[in-house]
Order: structure tokens, then C-alpha cells, then sequence
């Protein structure tokens, strides 16, 4: 069974900073919800302490990883590859195929847009809900996915969290990172 292992969604997600990371005032959660195929990202902590960007129009752009993002893996146990999406609080988002662990790595151009909505922003907490349109990203339950955040600090260090990582690095594209599953 996988960690955090769930038949439907509806749960809460733990996500936990890779062990490299320095001591943190800061808890990550990502609630999955069916409906919508919502996710809702909580930061609880010292958020003052984060470079957080908000408020500008959608649009595409790489390298999101860099700064404070909103992730999300996906993969199907019957079909090879895997999808990743990235989405800056900013508003900036972008999604990538991929063939295999890190090959073939292309955007997929049918993507709907995932605009975060900022449900609250404070000096100890940050809720961002972000509504994913899985077809657009030619994804169908059954998936495993792997939820994660990226977190700048405003020494510009970065902190990579997810519900498991593998022991040497933080690496979202380890299939071992996408611990929840869900059937529909």
C-alpha cells in the first residue's frame, strides 16, 4: 500500500520538506476534493518569511520551480508517462508531458489554465485553491498523484515539499512521490 493511500478523493495530504532542509517554522498541507478536482494548498507558519508573488493575469511560463510553486504529478497505473503541473500563486502556470522518469519532457498543449485562487494570504498562513481540469491534460482516473510545493525563502534559499522523497535529493519526478491514489 501507498503512503497516504486513498480510493477517493476527499483527503488531506501532508506534505513534508525534504530532509536537507534546514529547520523550518512552516507546515505544507494539499486537501484533494472530487468535485471540482480541487486542490487546496495550506501553508501554516512563518509565511511572512516566504517570497509569495500574487495578483497577475494567467499566463504560461517555465521555470516555475525556481520560486514558490504549486505542483502537482500525475500518472496513470495503465499508461506510460507522466504529466506535471506547475502553477505560480502569481498566477503563472505551465504543464509538461513526459515519456518515462524525466524524457520526452514536452508542454501539453491542450491545458486549461489552473488560476490559483488566493483564499487567504497573512503573516502565518497562506490558502491557495487551484481547480485542475484533468481531461485537458489527457488525464483519467484511476491516477497516482503526487502533490507538491516548492517554497522560496526571502533569502532566496528553497524548500522542496511532498508526502515522500527519495533519500538523496528532492526529485517530484520519482514515481515513489505520488503516493495518493484515486479512482474517480
Amino acid at each position: 500500500m501507498k503512503e497516504n493511500e486513498a480510493k477517493t478523493p476527499g483527503i488531506r495530504v501532508d506534505l513534508v520538506p525534504f530532509a536537507a532542509c534546514p529547520e523550518l517554522d512552516v507546515r505544507v498541507a494539499v486537501d484533494v476534493h472530487d468535485a471540482l478536482w480541487t486542490l487546496t494548498y495550506r501553508i501554516l507558519g512563518t509565511v511572512r518569511d516566504l517570497v509569495i508573488e500574487i495578483a497577475h493575469p494567467p499566463c504560461r511560463s517555465d521555470g516555475l520551480w525556481k520560486h514558490t510553486c504549486l505542483e502537482l504529478f500525475a500518472s496513470s497505473p495503465t499508461r506510460p508517462g507522466y504529466v506535471e503541473l506547475n502553477v505560480s500563486p502569481s498566477g503563472a502556470w505551465n504543464a509538461y508531458r513526459f515519456d518515462a522518469y524525466r524524457e520526452g519532457m514536452r508542454p501539453v498543449e491542450s491545458a486549461v489554465a489552473p488560476v490559483p485562487t488566493i483564499r487567504d494570504v497573512g503573516a502565518d498562513l497562506a490558502v491557495f485553491a487551484l481547480e485542475v481540469d484533468l481531461a485537458s491534460l489527457g488525464l483519467h482516473p484511476p491516477l497516482d498523484l503526487g502533490p507538491a510545493v516548492v517554497l522560496e525563502h526571502q533569502d532566496h534559499s528553497l524548500s522542496h515539499w511532498a508526502a515522500s522523497h527519495p533519500p538523496d535529493r528532492p526529485d517530484f519526478h520519482d514515481p515513489s512521490t505520488r503516493t495518493l491514489e484515486v479512482d474517480g
